[in-house]
């Protein structure tokens, strides 16, 4: 006899199979699934496609970008206001520049610095005008001069000044140990001019007037800080209520800055001593020799070009006597030629007295050799 309940048992493991191989179905079907969308984000990478989000992302990135840009800016201006009060504080003033007396309104210009290969002299030139002439002293020992720094040592070095003869340029000499950086100078007139307020009067009278303890007190007050673009510190020293208290000038050189000349030689005798007619020869007189010595050629092409004019008239006139035009012409470029010789014998006297003038210490007058220096913030 069949077992009743065998069919049962049968259809059950059979009925099992079949939700086996169905959920094996669906475990599938549901990892093909997710592996679809595994790396899907709800509204896409960059979230809710939404207009108004959309909006506030640019708004954003927008905001962003002004915060970038305006710590740029904030880097830019920094770093430019630095460099500019580095050039400020470590170059020479510019060539050119005039500097103007505070308190006589006399100006001179800063014409030259030179200094030699071995940086062993610093020369500033200081060119005077009339003006300048009338209403400041020719003597060097009536200016006061001061060395100012912000590095509380004074530098191993020596100055001077003088003026070459009654019509010459100022000269400042700095002697000694010249370093890679900008010496401030400040020269002072201690002398107050006076031509008795007559027009072209050259008689008059002059008052000694600088209070030195005075003025060292009001340099020491002084600010590197207060420069401007061209190394001028104050321009009113010590004044009050707009009224200047001193007649001073300020400027910074540095004999290591591009506008520096530099002589191939030395500036020093062997005794360690200034060599004042080399300094002078090789600051101005050989510039005006090359001037003098470009004049010369000049006139010397004026006499080759009348010369030629003349040989040609004089051909004119031999063949045709009666050209009053021609013979008008010879006579001009005759008078011409004779004027051009002239300029040329002049010119080559001045190039000769150029190049043999020598000077020495002497040709400076009393010259001021005492350079103070001053320790400012």
């Amino acid at each position: 006899m069949k077992n009743p309940f065998k069919r049962k048992k049968d259809n059950i493991k059979k009925i099992t199979k079949k939700e086996k191989n169905s959920n094996k179905r669906t475990k599938k079907k549901n990892k093909k699934l997710k592996d679809k969308h595994k790396y899907k984000v709800i509204g896409g990478i960059l979230g809710d496609k939404d207009a108004r989000t959309k909006k506030s992302l640019r708004w954003l990135l927008f905001w962003i970008l002004c915060f970038a840009g305006l710590v740029l800016g904030i880097v830019l201006f920094i770093n430019g206001k630095s460099n500019m009060n580095y050039e400020i504080e470590n170059n020479t003033t510019p060539i050119g520049t005039k500097e103007e007396f505070s308190k006589s309104g006399a100006d001179v210009t800063i014409k030259d610095v030179w200094t030699d290969k071995n940086r062993d002299l610093l020369v500033v030139k200081l060119g005077y005008n009339d003006s300048a002439r009338k209403k400041l002293p020719i003597d060097g020992d009536n200016y006061h001069l001061t060395l100012l720094s912000n590095k509380g040592k004074r530098p191993d070095i020596t100055g001077s000044y003088g003026i070459l003869g009654t019509e010459g340029d100022g000269y400042l000499f700095l002697k000694g140990d010249i370093k890679e950086e900008a010496y401030q100078i400040v020269i002072a007139n201690q002398v107050q001019l006076s031509t008795g307020g007559k027009a072209g009067d050259e008689t008059g009278s002059s008052e000694r007037e600088l209070d030195e303890a005075s003025m060292d007190k009001a340099l020491s007050e002084a600010s590197f800080e207060k420069s401007d673009s061209k190394g001028h510190m104050f321009s009113n020293l010590g004044g009050k209520d707009g009224e200047p208290r001193f007649d001073n000038i300020d400027f910074r050189v540095n004999g290591f800055s591009d506008s520096t000349n530099v002589y191939k030689g030395s500036f020093l005798k062997e005794d360690g001593s200034i060599d004042y007619g080399k300094v002078v020869g090789k600051t101005s007189i050989d510039a005006a020799i090359k001037k003098a010595d470009k004049k010369v050629k000049k006139r010397e092409s004026e006499v080759k070009l009348y010369e030629r004019s003349v040989k040609d008239f004089e051909s004119r006139v031999k063949k045709n006597k009666k050209d009053k035009e021609a013979k008008k012409n010879l006579e001009k470029s005759k008078k011409s030629l004779e004027d051009a010789k002239e300029n040329l014998e002049t010119a080559k006297k001045t190039k000769e007295q150029w190049k043999n003038l020598d000077y020495d210490k002497s040709d400076f007058g009393d010259m001021q050799e005492e350079l103070k220096f001053k320790t400012i913030k």
